[in-house]
C-alpha cells in the first residue's frame, strides 16, 4: 500500500517505538509451494518471451522455460529426491539454463543451495559441506574447481552451460521426454517447507548457509510491470561515469532499482539526469534472512540518503548500545521483523539465534536511524567487514597473509572507498627492523598467496614506523586508516 506520494506508507507507535509496514494478506492458498505457483504461471500466454539471456544470445518463451524445468523436476523425482535434504547445489553464472534449474528444483519441492562461484574454493567446499547437496551444478569452467568437492560428498556434477566428455549436462536432461501428465510436487502445507538455501552475505565471517521458505510473500512485497532493472550501488557508480551512458540509451527505463550500500549524492544526480522523461532512481535495503525487502525508497531525489520505508509486513525497531529503544533521529542497531517462519542457518543453530531471536527479531548488525517522515537511513555496520567489486571480506583475511612474510612485524588492512569498486583493501606495514622490503614486494605476496582478486592490495601499501592502538593496546583501524589517507594526501 503507497501514501499519496507513491511511498510506501509506514506507521510508528511511539509507546511500543516500533514502526510498521501496512498489513496485507497472502493471496495465495497455504498449501500451494512457489513451484506450483509459477508452473501455472507459465502456462499462461504460453508464445509470450520469458528470458532473454544476453550472455548466450538466446530467448526462451514461457512455454519453452516450463518444458525446461519441467523435464528437470521430473528428472529429480525420478531420482528420488523427495526430502527437504535431498540437495541440490547450483553454482552457476548467468547463462540459458539456470532459470530451469532453479525452476525444476522448486517445481519438484527440492531446496537448490546457490553459491557464488567467484568465491574460494574452500569456502565453496565449507559451505557445501554443512549442506551436503546430491547434485552439484556448475559452469564447464569450474568443473576442475567443485570435481573433488563432488568427489568427497558423493555428489553427481552436472555442467549447466556446456558439455565435458564423460559428463552429464544439462543439455543431456532436456533430450528427455516428459510426461503428458506431469504436475508439479504437492505438499501440506508447503508454505513450511524450504524452498532455497543461499547464502549470507559474509559480514558475520565466512558466509552461512541461509534457508528461505516457500512463503509467497518473495512475490507480494513489490512488483511492477513497467520497464526497469535492478543493479549493485557499485554498478550505478560505474554507469553514471561511464563516457558511453546516455539518455538515449537508456530511454526504455522506468525505473532503476539499487541496493547493497551507499551511493554519493553527486553520482544519483548523474544517473537521474541520464533517466528518460519519468525515469525514476530507486533504492532499496534486505537481508538474506529475511527473504525480501525491508525498505524501499521510491524516489532517491527528494531523500536521496534514506533507504525509505518499510515494505508491507515489515516492523523495525531502533535498540541502541545499551538496549534501549529509540524513537525518531535515535541511533541504533536495526531490529527487523516479518512475521514470517525460519529454519534458520543450515547445521549452525548458534549463528541462527544470534541472528534472530525468541521474538522473532532480527538482528541486523547496521546501525540506522528513522527520520521524522519514517524514512529509513543506514549509517553503518557493528562489525568489521570490507566488499570490492561485490564481494565480501574480512580485513584480517589479508592480514593473515601479509604477517606471514619474515621482514613484517605488524600490519593493519582497511578499505579505501572507491565508488565504481567498493573497498580496495589497503595496508599500513611496520617492518623489522634492518629490512629493505619495498612496498610492491607486500603487494606481489599478496597476489601470489590469494587466489581472489578482490582480497588483492588494490588500494596500496605504506609503511609506517608504529600502528596506531586504543588504550587496551587493540590496534585501532579507523585511526590507521585516517594517518594512512592523510599521507597519501601531502604526497
Amino acid at each position: 500500500m503507497l501514501d499519496l506520494n507513491g511511498n510506501p506508507a509506514t506507521s510508528y507507535d511511539p509507546v511500543q517505538k516500533v514502526w510498521s509496514g501496512c498489513s496485507l494478506h497472502s493471496l495465495y492458498n497455504e498449501e500451494l509451494t512457489v513451484g506450483q505457483i509459477i508452473f501455472r504461471q507459465l502456462q499462461r500466454q504460453p508464445q509470450r518471451i520469458f528470458q532473454i539471456s544476453h550472455t548466450d544470445n538466446t530467448r526462451l518463451t514461457r512455454f519453452q522455460m516450463l518444458q525446461n524445468a519441467a523435464k528437470i523436476g521430473c528428472y529429480l523425482r525420478d531420482q528420488g529426491f523427495k526430502k527437504e535434504t535431498d540437495l541440490v547445489g547450483l553454482m552457476a553464472r548467468n547463462s540459458t539454463h539456470v532459470g530451469a534449474l532453479a525452476y525444476g528444483c522448486l517445481f519438484n519441492g527440492t531446496p537448490f543451495h546457490a553459491v557464488n562461484p567467484n568465491l574460494e574454493h574452500k569456502t565453496i567446499a565449507s559451505l557445501y559441506k554443512i549442506t551436503r547437496p546430491r547434485i552439484l551444478c556448475c559452469d564447464t569452467t569450474d568443473y576442475e574447481k567443485v570435481k573433488d568437492i563432488g568427489a568427497s560428498l558423493g555428489a553427481l556434477i552436472i555442467t549447466v552451460n556446456g558439455k565435458l566428455p564423460g559428463v552429464l549436462s544439462v543439455a543431456d536432461l532436456l533430450q528427455n521426454p516428459l510426461p503428458d501428465d506431469y504436475e508439479p510436487a504437492q505438499f501440506q502445507r508447503g508454505v513450511d517447507r524450504t524452498m532455497a538455501i543461499l547464502c549470507s552475505s559474509g559480514t558475520t565471517g565466512t558466509p552461512k548457509a541461509v534457508t528461505l521458505s516457500n512463503s509467497r510473500k518473495l512475490f507480494e512485497m513489490h512488483s511492477t510491470k513497467s520497464p526497469g532493472t535492478f543493479m549493485a550501488n557499485s554498478h550505478v557508480a560505474m554507469l553514471a561515469n561511464c563516457p558511453k551512458t546516455s539518455a538515449q540509451k537508456l530511454r526504455s527505463i522506468k525505473h532503476l532499482l539499487f541496493a547493497g550500500g551507499h551511493c554519493l549524492v553527486a553520482t544519483l544526480k548523474k544517473m537521474q539526469s541520464f533517466l528518460h522523461g519519468s525515469g525514476i532512481l530507486r533504492n532499496a535495503y534486505g537481508l538474506t534472512e529475511v527473504g525480501t525487502m525491508v525498505s524501499y525508497n521510491y524516489d532517491t531525489q527528494s531523500k536521496p540518503t534514506s533507504v525509505g520505508r518499510l515494505m508491507a509486513n515489515i516492523r523495525v525497531k531502533i535498540v541502541d548500545s545499551s538496549g534501549e529503544l529509540q524513537g525518531p533521529k535515535g541511533l541504533g542497531e536495526i531490529l527487523c521483523h516479518n512475521g514470517q517462519p525460519w529454519s534458520g542457518y543450515v547445521g549452525n543453530p548458534q549463528a541462527t539465534a544470534e541472528m534472530r531471536d525468541s521474538a522473532g527479531w532480527y538482528h541486523t548488525g547496521d546501525v540506522g536511524y528513522f527520520d521524522e517522515d519514517h524514512h529509513l537511513h543506514i549509517v553503518e555496520r557493528k562489525k568489521d567487514m570490507l566488499k570490492y567489486l561485490g564481494m565480501m571480506y574480512y580485513p584480517h583475511e589479508v592480514e593473515e597473509v601479509i604477517g606471514q612474510m619474515p621482514d613484517v612485524a605488524e600490519v593493519c588492512v582497511f578499505g579505501i572507498f572507491r565508488e565504481t569498486e567498493g573497498d580496495a583493501a589497503a595496508a599500513s606495514v611496520v617492518l623489522r627492523s634492518g629490512s629493505k622490503l619495498d612496498p610492491k614486494h607486500v603487494e606481489q605476496y599478496v597476489r601470489k598467496n590469494v587466489s581472489v582478486q578482490f582480497k588483492h592490495l588494490h588500494g596500496g601499501v605504506q609503511f609506517v614506523p608504529q600502528l596506531a592502538k586504543s588504550a587496551n593496546g587493540k590496534v585501532n583501524r579507523q585511526a590507521v586508516k585516517a594517518a594512512y589517507l592523510r599521507d597519501a594526501t601531502q604526497s
